[in-house]
C-alpha cells in the first residue's frame, strides 16, 4: 500500500499508469501479443479438423502466418471470406478476436483523440493565431474592395475617347 496517499496499487493501476505514460507503445503490443496468441489457438484449433467432405484444414492454416491473418482481418471486422474457421472452438475464438480488435481500435482512437487535445495555454495560443489569420484576411479582402472601388470610380470618370460599350463592358468586367 502507498502510505502517502492510502492507495493500494493494483495490475489495474500499472496497466492505467502505463497506459497514460505511453499510449501507443502499451496497444501497439497489445495489439501484436493478440494477434499472435490468438492466431496460434485458432491454429491449434483447426489443424486437426477434417470437414465431412474428407478436407482438412491443414492446407488451409499451414503456416501460422494463415491464422494470424485470419485474427487481423477479423479483428479489423474486414472479413474477406478467403479463410475461416471450421471448428467450434475456432470460432468462439474469432469472436473473441472481434471483440480484442474492436477494444483495441476504440482505445487508439481514445488515445487520438487525448494527444490531440489542447491543453489551456495552446489552445489560448492557437486562438490568438487564428484570430490575428482572420484579421489579416479581413485587411486583405478590405483592400480588395477599396482598390475595386477606385478602379470603378475611374472607369466612370474618365473620357478617354472611349465609346460607352467599351467603358460599359470594362465596368463590368471591373464589377465582377
Amino acid at each position: 500500500m502507498y502510505r502517502k496517499h492510502e492507495y493500494k496499487i493494483s495490475l489495474s493501476f500499472a496497466i492505467k499508469a502505463e497506459l497514460k505514460f505511453r499510449p501507443f507503445v502499451v496497444i501497439s503490443v497489445a495489439l501484436i501479443v493478440s494477434i499472435v496468441y490468438i492466431g496460434m489457438i485458432i491454429r491449434t484449433c483447426e489443424v486437426p479438423y477434417v470437414d465431412p467432405d474428407g478436407m482438412d484444414q491443414t492446407e488451409s492454416f499451414r503456416y501460422l502466418f494463415d491464422s494470424m491473418w485470419l485474427t487481423v482481418i477479423t479483428m479489423t471486422t474486414v472479413g474477406y471470406g478467403d479463410l475461416y474457421p471450421s471448428t467450434l472452438l475456432g470460432r468462439c475464438f474469432s469472436i473473441v478476436s472481434f471483440i480484442i480488435g474492436n477494444l483495441l481500435i476504440s482505445l487508439i482512437v481514445v488515445v487520438l483523440s487525448n494527444e490531440t487535445e489542447f491543453s489551456e495555454p495552446e489552445a489560448k495560443a492557437y486562438n490568438v493565431l487564428k484570430k490575428g489569420a482572420a484579421q489579416q484576411k479581413s485587411l486583405v479582402k478590405a483592400s480588395d474592395v477599396v482598390r475595386t472601388s477606385m478602379r470603378l470610380f475611374m472607369s466612370k470618370q474618365r473620357r478617354d475617347g472611349r465609346s460607352f460599350a467599351s467603358r460599359y463592358s470594362y465596368y463590368n468586367k471591373l464589377k465582377q
